[in-house]
């Protein structure tokens, strides 16, 4: 299908039985492929897996989609990193802009340089992972880990 058959809005998954909801999507009836996010862009192969888990899989809406505009509210989560070497050190960077994340890498020497300060220093573990709980406003927090 042409990528002008794709939904654009919500109100065009709207009578599609098997979507049905407030917070539904669909594609077009007669596809069945998606597509693939390969993760964060990284050209140095600097960044570590970070998952947040939520507390809650509820957040307000302030898009412009549906024009809901809710205002932004704290959300809780535990943030979990892997693939971390025992007794190296590492660094939790947490952006609220998501425009000041470097494309073309250096994450912790640029992140410093613009006068932030890392959410966490950490030891990698024999575990190979790290948690953290963590609170952020629903519509300003991205999440990164790099060797300190």
């Amino acid at each position: 299908a042409p990528l002008r058959d794709f939904v654009k809005s919500r109100s065009e998954c709207r009578g599609v039985r098997e979507h049905e909801g407030a917070s539904s999507y669909c594609l077009p009836r007669h596809v069945d492929y998606g597509f693939r996010v390969l993760g964060n862009l990284d050209p140095l192969g600097e960044l570590l897996p970070v998952r947040l888990a939520m507390s809650s899989n509820h957040e307000p809406d302030y898009s412009e989609e549906d024009a809901r505009h809710a205002r932004p509210t704290f959300l809780a989560a535990d943030v979990a990193v892997s693939g971390l070497s025992p007794g190296k050190r590492y660094a939790l960077l947490r952006y609220t802009d998501i425009d000041s994340i470097p494309a073309d890498g250096e994450f912790l020497a640029k992140f410093v340089a613009s006068g932030s300060t890392p959410e966490a220093y950490f030891d990698g573990s024999s575990s190979g992972t790290w948690h953290m709980r963590v609170t952020f406003e629903s519509n300003s927090t991205q999440f990164r880990c790099v060797a300190a």
